[in-house]
């Protein structure tokens, strides 16, 4: 996260909830363990932890992430975060590119735009960008599969074409998420579905530390 985000979150946050002491930390939520207000609560208190906007695709490794990096969370704490289901089931691959928006490859040029960007201006003779989703191998969370946003780079003079990595999307199906969760000790305790067009694509989860 910039410096200039955690600006703004905070003073969205003092001036929305002007009552309550508000601290910010710069830095990696995979080092939550090593933050002493982390691993020493104020006694009594329980604390509420909420990564939203899509955040948990970020992991590289979801389960690992609640079982290890969590570990610094009390019992009866909470935590919230939010998804997007999956669209069909994650052994069929071809069912996948069939009924999921993205499954047909393409980008909004608005994305293509954003994220040939940093290519333009920092690979050095790059003469033509295509960017494409392509759906990821399969592994991670039981019953959840993801696309990658993949940039193939012609290059001058020669050179070799080069590929980049851009972006990346993952689906879950919240019921095994849920369960996986719960093996390593975090309880779903509430779950909204919801989304456009009365479709319910994304799901909001509460857990609670067991």
């Amino acid at each position: 996260m910039s410096h200039s985000l955690l600006n703004a979150a905070y003073r969205h946050c003092c001036e929305t909830l002007p009552d309550i002491r508000t601290y910010t930390i710069h830095g990696s939520f995979l080092d939550l363990p090593k933050l002493p207000m982390m691993v020493n609560p104020l006694r009594g208190r329980s604390r509420l932890f909420a990564m939203l906007g899509g955040t948990l695709l970020n992991l590289s490794d979801e389960l690992r992430f609640f079982r290890d990096t969590l570990s610094c969370c009390e019992p009866d704490e909470l935590f919230l975060f939010d998804l997007q289901s999956a669209r069909a089931p994650a052994s069929e691959r071809q069912k996948i590119l069939k009924m999921d928006p993205i499954g047909n490859g393409k980008l909004r040029p608005t994305h293509v735009n954003w994220l040939s960007g940093p290519i333009r201006r920092y690979c050095q003779g790059a003469e033509d960008i295509e960017l494409r989703w392509e759906l990821a191998p399969p592994g991670g969370v039981p019953g959840s599969y993801g696309f990658d946003a993949i940039a193939r780079v012609k290059m001058r003079d020669g050179r070799p074409d080069r590929r980049f990595l851009m972006w990346r999307v993952r689906r879950y199906d919240p019921k095994l998420l849920s369960d996986s969760l719960a093996e390593l000790g975090w309880k779903t305790i509430e779950r909204i579905d919801y989304g456009p067009d009365g479709k319910k694509t994304l799901a909001l989860m509460l857990l609670q530390k067991q």
